[in-house]
């Protein structure tokens, strides 16, 4: 849709530059004109402590367990209500853990309704006490349903339990990170500036017409095309930390999204976030979040790998390229946007003098041409990054490889030929620096002088986050090619379709950096999840993320597995690397698909095993009437699930993903197929870089790894007490190899059936009918 009629079309404004005239600066209406009037945030800057929780006497673990037992008179919320003794267990130990100041470890298994049990604590401590919990979380499916399931029933069990006036009181938001908020001052930029592509013109009047109805800001209430999603970041608030600023407008006024969601943050006893988010916040030195000393990590296996990844970097031609492009780019109609666009235009302002007019633009002149020199200088250098890569590449997986820069790779001639092209590169990055911190000297004197006008102000707060962000990557880019850190794993990767580089890197040991700056610096520390624990014990979680001390608890899953699950394990299975191996899979998939009548769900390991088997089952099931859905080929993770519940004659073969976060109860998933065992990959730099650190890197830490995994896979099937199926291990080693046992044994008691090839159909058919 069309901005609001104050505002100067682009095509107007396009024929007034080509016909080379002065018009004056275009007339836009103040952005603050199409926004919900909502005024400054009034919210406290901490959350309400009600006294009277902790004034009655009752201890925490008892209060949080008459909250539970109030599900009871809540059918429409739970149904037939059960009282769990898993789920009891587990609010107590929780409680008991916030009240004594300790942190805690603790799995629960699937149906143990884990999230209550961990909500009602946090939220009667965070009211006893006045204080705020933070929980973070993995997956998207498990924030939402906090948000939009769990957050509701506390409150309800609450209001039965101990008032109106408690619940009413309560305080459960979520926050994200600064990509999915809308900031004003990139908007208002973009509008003055003009986009510069018809897709940024569409995407900039869906988001004016929709400034007039949203309250957060959240891009979450807007559905983007892939092309609308990349362009996002033109608008989004992602960048550097402006909320301490004052050179911005929306932040002074209080209208900033970004700002309101940090302030309702604040005021509330529970924040619900993601482990990116969490870890962000680490990185940052704590400027992401608000503060809190009591935290709950659910999905707690993933703990060092959102550490490994948000404490880590990366860097690409486009993270670069992106800056470039703010500072000026040209549009498919041919016209400038971006900063240079937008100062030239307020170099109109009739306010200005003619000399300081022509100060300014003699400022901005020389940009657009060192930003072409310095984009194409850059994209070469990633393209010669590329070459090295392809030529030296260890890690080939899917459709990227990977190769680790270690001091021996740094000590080759080629290597000296990067860096020597990476100085010419940073050269003119630099220079491009010392152009806008110009720049933004005359912009900060005119803004002075036209005593703080917020356009102005708003081009001297694009200038500095420019300088900035341009600064930063450019350093960090030179540091992880020039520097060897012997603490750091640094590797560079590429995609198939791409013919650039990716610089990454990543701390070698996170343990020692969660325990100095996030452990040792909290009152309490849940850490929980479903999966947990590898071989009986926490030991493994413990170690890698450097949890020294806490206490630990376990409580198993309602279900009865033995009921409930059969695990057929073919006796007669090729192991992987065996040229056998495809063609047994494949028969098998066959075998077993046909027995289950579709409603099955096949796990792989890699992209390319799991196209084999698809083009291998494809034909000979399609005449079963069983559709084969294959992830990536035929849809997204959500789209193929959804075809699976929406025709359950059909199988879904997935990687990733796929091996948890998937909820489908019923007989829509009667069947789960492990393709292979889910091993890290030995080449993989950052399992490589760690492997160095062990003596028996394979029991001491790829084992450990494939088990968490294996038993998040089988955590498919069984997502309710009526739920019954099979699961199948199509992997030679589970059975061949010693350790293929220990896979088995981090399993809930089951029915464990080892038969040869030709019966796993008979008996998965068996089972299901029984």
């Amino acid at each position: 849709p069309a901005p609001p009629s104050p505002q100067r079309s682009l095509d107007q404004l396009v024929v007034e530059q080509a016909a080379d005239a002065e018009p004056e600066r275009p007339a836009t209406a103040p952005l603050s004109d199409l926004l919900v009037s909502r005024g400054p945030s009034s919210l406290p800057s901490r959350p309400p402590r009600l006294a009277e929780l902790a004034a009655s006497g009752t201890s925490l673990p008892e209060q949080s367990l008459a909250v539970l037992r109030a599900g009871a008179a809540h059918a429409e919320l739970f149904g037939t209500f059960e009282d769990r003794p898993e789920q009891v267990g587990m609010t107590r130990a929780v409680a008991q853990a916030f009240e004594s100041d300790e942190n805690l470890v603790v799995e629960a298994g699937t149906g143990t309704g884990k999230s209550l049990a961990y909500l009602i604590p946090a939220a009667l401590w965070a009211m006893r006490h006045g204080r705020r919990v933070i929980v973070s979380t993995n997956t998207i499916n498990l924030q939402e349903q906090l948000v939009q399931m769990d957050a509701p029933a506390l409150r309800e069990l609450i209001r039965d339990s101990l008032g109106d006036e408690v619940a009413d009181a309560l305080r459960v938001v979520t926050l994200k990170g600064r990509r999915n908020y809308l900031c004003l001052r990139r908007v208002a930029q973009e509008r003055v500036a003009g986009p510069a592509s018809d897709a940024e013109a569409s995407l900039l009047g869906r988001i004016l017409v929709w400034l007039q109805a949203t309250d957060s800001g959240d891009r979450s209430e807007l559905v983007l095309s892939n092309a609308e999603d990349a362009n996002w970041a033109h608008y989004s608030a992602e960048g550097e930390d402006c909320l301490s600023g004052g050179n911005c407008p929306y932040v002074r006024d209080g209208s900033c999204f970004l700002l309101r969601a940090r302030k309702a943050a604040e005021a509330a006893h529970v924040v619900i976030v993601n482990h990116a988010l969490l870890l962000s916040d680490l990185a940052a030195g704590g400027t992401a979040l608000p503060q809190a000393d009591t935290v709950i990590v659910d999905e707690a296996h993933h703990l060092e790998e959102s550490a490994t990844s948000h404490l880590g970097a990366a860097v690409s031609f486009r993270s670069l390229a992106e800056v470039l492009d703010g500072v000026h780019r040209v549009s498919a109609r041919g016209n400038d946007a971006g900063l240079v666009a937008g100062v030239d235009i307020a170099a109109r302002d009739r306010r200005l003098d003619e000399e300081t007019r022509s100060d300014l633009r003699a400022s901005i002149a020389r940009l657009p041409a060192r930003i072409d020199t310095a984009r194409g200088e850059t994209e070469s250098f990633f393209r010669h990054l590329r070459r090295f890569t392809d030529d030296r590449a260890e890690d080939r997986f899917g459709n990227s490889a990977r190769a680790r820069l270690t001091s021996g790779t740094r000590a080759q001639p080629e290597w000296s030929e990067i860096e020597v092209a990476w100085d010419a590169v940073f050269g003119h990055l630099r220079g491009i620096e010392a152009e806008l911190e110009g720049l933004q000297a005359s912009l900060e004197e005119i803004t002075a002088r036209l005593e703080g006008d917020d356009d102005w102000q708003g081009l001297v707060a694009e200038a500095a986050s420019l300088r900035e962000t341009l600064a930063e990557r450019a350093e960090l880019c030179g540091e992880l090619l020039t520097q060897h850190d012997p603490q750091s794993i640094v590797w560079l990767t590429t995609q198939r379709r791409s013919e650039l580089a990716t610089i990454n890197a990543a701390p070698l040991r996170v343990d020692a950096l969660l325990q100095e700056q996030f452990f040792s610096q909290k009152r309490s520390v849940v850490l929980t999840g479903a999966t947990l624990a590898t071989q009986g014990n926490y030991d493994y979680l413990r170690e890698r993320v450097g949890l020294e001390d806490a206490e630990e608890e376990h409580f198993g899953s309602p279900f009865d597995y033995r009921r409930a699950v059969r695990l057929i394990l073919p006796s007669d299975m090729p192991e992987p690397n065996d040229g056998a191996y495809p063609q047994a899979l494949a028969d098998a998939l066959v075998s077993l698909v046909r027995a289950s009548e579709g409603r099955a769900l096949g796990l792989f390991t890699a992209v390319r095993a799991l196209r084999q088997a698809a083009d291998a089952i494809r034909e000979e099931l399609g005449r079963d009437g069983i559709t084969v859905i294959a992830q990536g080929l035929d849809g997204s993770p959500r789209r193929v699930m959804r075809e699976l519940v929406a025709n359950p004659r059909a199988v879904v073969l997935g990687v990733a993903s796929l091996w948890e976060g998937v909820d489908v109860p019923g007989e829509a998933v009667s069947l789960v197929v492990i393709a292979r065992l889910p091993f890290p990959v030995p080449s993989d730099p950052i399992y490589a870089a760690r492997a160095e650190l062990y003596e028996d890197p394979f029991s001491s830490y790829a084992l450990p790894q494939a088990i968490v995994r294996f038993r998040q896979g089988f955590g498919r099937l069984i997502r309710r007490r009526a739920d019954r199926g099979v699961v199948a291990v199509l992997d030679g080693r589970i059975t061949s190899r010693r350790y293929g046992r220990a896979f088995v044994y981090s399993l809930p008691p089951v029915e464990v059936l080892e038969i040869p090839l030709g019966e796993i159909g008979a008996a998965t058919t068996e089972w299901l009918q029984r």
